[in-house]
């Protein structure tokens, strides 16, 4: 039904003063008081428009849809540049991702629930930080803690590795540059820049693969006037500088191309100074970028350049990371280049997402103060349980003592041409703080970054040459083994992975519990986080930070199940059976990927193999304890998973042909640990079987816009369908689910969606309320996909506008008492005759009248106490008098009445008038106002 007007109606802080008790106060400007993390300390009120107006602490709430709210919130600057997306956080583990505006300042995030938030309950974090609050909670928080229980003191034992990658090579190295013409991408307003940064052999070799750098999200443009000013603006203001982030890896790179193999480091300033409105963070932006890169590449190997494009390898920093692992999800089919793995730094996941069939080296630095609750480890979980063919290996690193910053040397102070800084802020002596001995320095953690990329470089490429015992020789680097090298110095770098032909046995999926002895205490937990959770999430009491292996419940990110065992003597026993007998024949070592509970000693354990025919045997793993990570709060105790090893060589007295169950004994006094997993592993070339040609079908979400309608015949539910894509191959059924990407207090709409084999596109079901109420012209839902198996999201947002079609009810305003007697109340009464999807706000302004002016004398003082400055003698209609009420959607009034108190101040005054200007409605759209005049007249009685 087309509507010939809009009343629309949003609710902000001011106007929730009216429910809240909080204040109503105009834009917040900025404050020279603000803390350390730039929140605003003080705002004058002031009046602003109805439905429209900031609160003290610079909040905007408005209401966009039924039970659908955006808030706001300007910080006085702009905010930090990093990895990190700013959250919004609030009560019953809400945890929303925020968008952040072209200025750089405006955070901006959608929550669904029934009533208004109050932003008194609400907080914007970025790493671990509330901005809109004074100080910085990183530095509170980032202290040794008191009554330390033994954990995180113990180092485990290493040996050298048969190679080391971080050796440099014998080539001669020159360095260049070039500049093309400026990129146009989607979703950004202005071209990028594609500059590239090569450092290559003198003479490379036809068959030298390509290494590509993407720095990530930091500062673009700064004012070498000013070394401790970061300039927004995109390009750079006159007057200003691009950061060159794209030389910070010529250590690596040099490294690199001493070993034959070239290399460019690109420039992503451009897509840095835009991607905070992108709902993917930047990723696909990244992706276009890269891919315009490697078509120049592919023009100049067909010019005759010696460059080997079969064999392309992809390193990213931060959101660098996400946007080459993009990269190689939003691979053509028919591309000329193909991807042989990814070198990811620190980096995102913003879209839990996985690369299957391509093999992958994440390094995750345990002090990072960025990306500080280590996502990028998705990167290696998502991977297991999506393609059962996929044989690429996934491994993640944890570099004890590394920050976010420092494999950068442009993001590393004394090294950097811009402002530079440590993202890890606190107390400098604690664990992680900067005169910590544990902590890396920055030399050595660059040095830790170089040698490891050329361990996954070597891993993936097998060299120039192509050698595959080349490859299978740097494999303990990164699988697990507990080895170390010369070139990293005496860095602290553990190691687990998934893939390379493992054999995997999966809590829940592939195995049941075994039957508990000894007082263990055991269950097959959840893997979500969720700080006041129930018993059966595994990360119940961990802070999301702490936890990279389970996401938190609000996420959405589909869990998989952990064994948890827990003890408080040693002999206790608990473990899994398996769902069928797991032959380890030709395997060296049987992998338990578990995590220590940071807060309870190292974890000493056996393991106790059974086999199908009953016989037992308890073993000793290599090393003997999981040893816990360092504790702390905030985002130091981690639960991030380390490797228990059994030596099969080493066992005997059971059949290795048919181990049927698996379990562990405790030998220390009381501990707790999750595993995640058990494999059986081949050693050397075994563990790594040809690299597979096959690259996974990937799902892309789409938009669709529907008219509301009124409801499956009765106002209630209606179903949109919101397209999707599937690019590749889907050789068996897949299957992934859609969350609605906006904030929820309790619970999440999910729908999952089965795609069949050979399918290539399909429609998503989603669920939402249609009736016959006026609503708001359009509500925009936010959708994010996520895969569960036989396939991966690529663009894995997606857009439902849905268009109200309802009239618009008339709204009446009738006097009920415009003319009284002193000590009287003047009245207004205002009514929608029809229903509503939303509050609409109704605010009264007091105006000059036509006669004598009513004064504040003339009403009672504990009336306007609190809404204007006092000053008796002061005509009410020059008093910035304000009165504010909502009429709305079920459970609200559907009329108000607006009450103007008098008194009897005992003068014979005759007529006094004051005029009301009635507001109904209000931003975004027109609002209608109403003009009457309330006339008193005076008694002549006493006071």
């Amino acid at each position: 039904m087309r509507r010939s007007s809009r009343l629309t109606a949003a609710l902000t802080a001011a106007l929730a003063g009216v429910l809240t008790g909080r204040v109503a106060l105009g834009p917040v400007a900025p404050s020279a008081g603000a803390g350390a993390s730039g929140a605003p300390t003080a705002a004058v009120a002031s009046p602003a428009e109805p439905g429209r107006r900031s609160s003290a602490d610079g909040w905007l709430v408005a209401q966009v849809g039924a039970q659908r709210w955006q808030v706001v919130w300007r910080a006085p600057r702009a905010l930090p540049v990093g990895a990190a997306r700013p959250e919004v956080v609030g009560p019953a583990d809400l945890r929303v991702p925020a968008l952040v505006a072209p200025d750089g300042r405006t955070v901006t995030a959608v929550l669904e629930q029934p009533d208004a938030p109050d932003p008194a309950a609400l907080d914007v974090v970025l790493s671990g930080d509330r901005l809109d609050e004074r100080g910085r909670d990183d530095r509170a928080a980032r202290r040794a803690p008191a009554g330390r229980a033994g954990a995180g003191t113990t180092r485990p034992a290493t040996t050298p590795a048969p190679v080391d990658p971080g050796v440099p090579g014998e080539a001669a190295v020159v360095v260049s540059d070039y500049e093309l013409p400026r990129l146009r991408v989607a979703g950004m307003r202005r071209p990028v820049e594609v500059e590239g940064h090569v450092v290559e052999p003198a003479q490379p070799s036809a068959d030298a693969p390509l290494v590509v750098f993407l720095h990530g999200r930091h500062a673009w443009c700064h004012d070498p006037r000013r070394p401790d000013r970061f300039v927004v603006g995109w390009p750079c203001p006159r007057g200003t500088e691009q950061v060159p982030s794209l030389r910070g890896y010529e250590q690596t790179q040099r490294l690199l191309a001493s070993q034959g193999y070239v290399t460019v480091s690109i420039g992503a300033d451009g897509v840095n100074a835009q991607d905070g409105w992108l709902r993917d963070g930047g990723a696909g932006a990244r992706s276009a970028l890269v891919r315009h890169h490697l078509d120049a590449w592919v023009r100049w190997a067909a010019e005759g350049r010696a460059v080997d494009l079969s064999r392309v390898v992809l390193v990213g920093h931060s959101r660098g990371g996400e946007g080459v692992a993009r990269t190689a999800l939003d691979l053509p089919a028919d591309a000329p280049w193909s991807v042989a793995g990814l070198a990811l730094l620190a980096p995102t996941d913003f879209a839990a997402q996985a690369v299957p069939h391509v093999s992958s080296v994440t390094l995750l630095p345990h002090c990072d103060g960025d990306v500080s609750d280590l996502q990028g480890q998705l990167w290696t979980d998502r991977a297991r349980d999506l393609d059962v063919g996929d044989t690429a290996l996934h491994a993640s690193l944890l570099v004890m003592g590394a920050n976010h910053n420092y494999f950068n040397a442009e993001w590393t102070p004394g090294l950097a041409a811009a402002p530079a800084f440590d993202d890890w802020a606190g107390d400098p002596d604690a664990t992680c703080g900067r005169r910590h001995p544990e902590r890396l320095r920055p030399a050595a953690q660059r040095a830790v970054g170089a040698t490891y990329v050329a361990a996954a470089a070597r891993l993936f490429t097998g060299g120039v040459a192509t050698d595959p015992a080349a490859a299978a020789a740097v494999l303990p680097l990164v699988d697990g083994t507990a080895t170390s090298v010369a070139s990293a110095g005496d860095a602290d770098v553990r190691a687990h992975a998934l893939g390379g032909g493992r054999l995997l046995v999966r809590p829940g999926l592939d195995a049941v519990l075994a039957e508990p002895a000894g007082g263990a205490v055991v269950q097959l937990c959840t893997g979500r986080t969720e700080l006041q959770g129930p018993a059966a999430l595994c990360g119940r009491a961990a802070t999301e930070v702490a936890a990279p292996h389970w996401p938190s419940t609000g996420s959405g990110v589909p869990p998989v199940r952990a064994l948890e065992l827990a003890w408080s003597q040693a002999g206790a026993r608990g473990g899994l059976v398996l769902g069928a007998p797991l032959d380890t024949t030709g395997r060296r070592w049987l992998d338990l990927r578990t995590v220590a509970d940071p807060s309870r000693p190292d974890a000493l354990l056996g393991v106790r193999l059974t086999d199908a025919a009953g016989a037992s045997v308890e073993v000793d793993p290599v090393g003997g304890a999981v040893p816990a990570l360092p504790r702390g709060d905030y985002a130091l105790g981690k639960h991030w998973a380390q490797v228990l090893r059994v030596d099969l060589a080493a066992v005997s007295g059971v059949d290795l042909a048919a181990i049927r169950s698996v379990e562990l004994v405790a030998r220390s006094a009381r501990g707790r640990v999750w595993v995640l997993d058990v494999a059986a592993v081949a050693e050397g070339a075994a563990a790594l079987p040809p690299a597979s040609p096959l690259r996974g079908p990937v799902v892309s979400l789409g938009t669709v816009r529907v008219v509301e309608g009124d409801g499956s015949g009765a106002p209630g539910s209606a179903v949109a369908e919101v397209p999707f894509t599937v690019a590749g191959v889907l050789e068996r059924p897949g299957r992934f689910t859609v969350v609605s990407g906006d904030g929820r207090r309790s619970g999440l709409t999910t729908v999952t969606v089965d795609v069949a084999a050979g399918q290539t596109s399909g429609v998503v079901r989603w669920p939402y309320r249609a009736d016959v109420a006026d609503d708001l012209p359009e509500q925009r839902f936010g959708l994010f996909a996520f895969a569960v198996r036989g396939l991966m999201t690529a663009q894995h947002t997606g857009r439902l506008v849905v268009l109200d079609d309802d009239p618009t009810p008339r709204v009446t305003v009738t006097p009920v008492r415009a003319v009284v007697d002193e000590g009287r109340a003047l009245r207004w009464r205002v009514a929608v005759a029809g229903p509503l999807d939303y509050l609409l706000p109704v605010q009264a302004r007091f105006v000059p009248g036509p006669g004598a002016p009513l004064r504040q004398a003339d009403v009672p003082r504990e009336f306007l106490r609190d809404r204007v400055r006092l000053d008796p003698g002061r005509s009410l209609g020059r008093s910035l008098l304000f009165l504010g009420e909502f009429l709305g959607p079920a459970g609200r009034p559907s009329a108000a009445v607006l009450t103007l108190p008098t008194r009897r101040d005992g003068r014979a005054e005759g007529r006094e008038d004051v005029g009301v200007r009635i507001r109904i409605g209000g931003a975004g759209t027109p609002a209608r106002v109403v003009s009457r005049t309330g006339v008193v007249r005076a008694s002549g009685g006493a006071s």
